[in-house]
């Protein structure tokens, strides 16, 4: 058999497919750099609701109030009875803002939502906002239900 006839790729055609995709790459990179810190603002915005639904929960379920407790310039959060530290967008990240309105306040860094045995609580807002778009997540104080809501803002 004459080596024309053998199949496979040739060097050049290695050295196209590598320099194509390094080309991707170095494009896509940068893209999927930018649109990291909204999916961890995302991310971090599910993680609180569900942990004050959780505290919800088990303040009714075990007949005793929980907090979750924000520490505003640590960009960290808490609830009651639990060792966990749930981490809130990269205080790094100057396009982030984090704000709160009536919640139970030991000081102006740190904030508390306080969920009692019958299911209420002392309500609230958290409020997240990062270029252009806000999350909010209010807490009704009668009935302690826990809503999120992401606008748009211009």
């Amino acid at each position: 058999m004459s080596l024309r006839h053998k199949r496979g790729f040739t060097l050049l055609e290695l050295i196209i497919v590598l320099a194509l995709t390094a080309l991707l790459l170095s494009i896509s990179a940068p893209v999927m750099y930018s649109v990291l810190p909204g999916l961890e603002m995302r991310k971090s915005v599910r993680e609180l609701t569900a942990v004050m639904r959780y505290a919800r929960s088990a303040a009714m379920t075990s007949g005793e109030d929980m907090v979750v407790t924000i520490y505003l310039n640590e960009r960290f959060f808490t609830v009651t009875n639990k060792d966990k530290k749930y981490s809130l967008p990269d205080q790094n990240d100057a396009d982030i803002n984090i704000e709160t309105v009536e919640s139970e306040s030991p000081s102006e860094d740190v904030a508390g939502f306080r969920f009692f045995n019958d299911g209420s609580s002392t309500g609230g807002r958290i409020t997240l906002t990062r270029k252009g778009v806000e999350y909010d997540i209010d807490i009704d104080w009668l009935n302690g239900r826990i809503q999120q809501t992401e606008t748009d803002i211009e």
